[in-house]
């Protein structure tokens, strides 16, 4: 393995992941499907979601409102500890006949990320209607773009700032459609397949937007350009892991750099041909915390290779990520609370044809 520590100097290269010390942190799950008949994959069974709920209230957990996380990221205030958002992501209807009906008897608010073009399309996807009736029972429905575009898989054929354009225009045409149907603009967009560069996040941050990503973990207040959330589809709802992802606390780090395996710093983790095995620098706040932590790469069994400086970390997947997402998860347990901490890396990565392998 090729390691080595970026120069010092380097580090305000990437701005989007530079850090300060997290003084708080809440836990955002997130679902597609809730039934027993659509795949697998992005599905919960109803009966899991249910379990869900009842760990939720029976831990006293803070149940928010979209209102409230946005308020509190973009003033920068304290977020309670053992808080949880609840969010959807597209326009399925097992949303409102079997999730709305459990929120709703609770009084919970959630999120719905809608995907406008869908809508009312009849079949799996919700109706106008079905979204009004959820948004006049608290729900908050949110951005998802018009259609679930990859927003980072720029063709070759168009040029940056065209493709940029388009994409400032998609996020746009589906926040007025939200708000023409609905009456709700919370600028808060979830990203399609949850993928994200660091130019996505200067269009938000243009537009005033805050963004949610899918990867793992709890938040924190500097991440409000993409927002960490814990998928519960398919294994990863399974219900031996949901009450230490839903305890999860931020990790405690000081700046994060994404290198290619050579010592030269990525912008983002959209990985350029031929980086098949990033590298994370984090930079944690104790020795002790550093070498305490286990990082593991998408579909590898064991922990990959760790060198540990003071309080300086590098990990590497010991084998190539795989074409397509994939992600570094580095935990480490709180001596304390007995919590972890958690944080995630995203990854995306072309094949040896230069191609996103396609959705399954």
């Amino acid at each position: 393995m090729t390691m080595r520590f970026v120069p010092t100097a380097w580090l305000f290269v990437v701005t989007s992941y530079c850090i300060a010390l997290p003084s708080y942190g809440l836990v955002i799950l997130q679902y597609h499907h809730v039934s027993d008949s659509t795949p697998a994959s992005t599905s919960t069974p109803p009966a899991l979601f249910q379990q869900h709920l009842d760990i939720i209230a029976e831990s006293d957990f803070e149940v928010l409102s979209l209102d409230t996380l946005t308020q509190l990221m973009r003033s920068n205030s304290p977020i309670p500890d053992k808080a949880v958002l609840i969010t959807f992501d597209d326009s399925y209807v097992s949303i409102y006949e079997t999730a709305f009906p459990l929120l709703k008897a609770r009084g919970w608010p959630f999120v719905v990320f809608a995907n406008t073009g869908p809508v009312a399309s009849g079949g799996e996807f919700l109706s106008w209607a079905q979204f009004q009736e959820m948004a006049a029972s608290g729900a908050a429905i949110a951005n998802h773009s018009v259609d679930h575009t990859h927003f980072v898989r720029r063709p070759a054929t168009v040029s940056a700032d065209a493709w940029e354009r388009q994409t400032r225009e998609e996020i746009l045409k589906a926040e007025k459609a939200i708000e023409q149907r609905i009456g709700q603009s919370h600028r808060v967009l979830a990203f399609p397949y949850g993928e994200f560069d660091a130019r996505l996040l200067l269009v938000l941050e243009e537009l005033d937007f805050l963004g949610m990503s899918q990867a793992s973990g709890a938040v924190r207040g500097e991440d409000r350009l993409a927002m960490p959330r814990f998928p519960m589809g398919g294994r990863f709802g399974r219900l031996e892991d949901f009450t230490l992802k839903l305890n999860a606390l931020p990790l405690p780090i000081d700046k994060v750099v994404i290198q290619d395996g050579e010592a030269g710093v990525l912008a983002d983790g959209v990985l350029p041909d031929g980086i098949s095995k990033p590298v994370l620098e984090l930079k944690l706040v104790s020795t002790a915390l550093a070498e305490a932590l286990q990082c593991y790469a998408s579909g590898q069994r064991d922990a990959i290779s760790k060198i540990v400086a003071d309080t300086r970390v590098l990990v590497q997947a010991d084998k190539d990520l795989p074409a397509g997402r994939s992600r570094y998860n580095c935990t480490a347990r709180d001596p304390d609370s007995g919590r972890y901490f958690w944080f995630s890396t995203p990854f995306l990565r072309r094949d040896a044809k230069g191609n996103y392998p396609p959705e399954a």
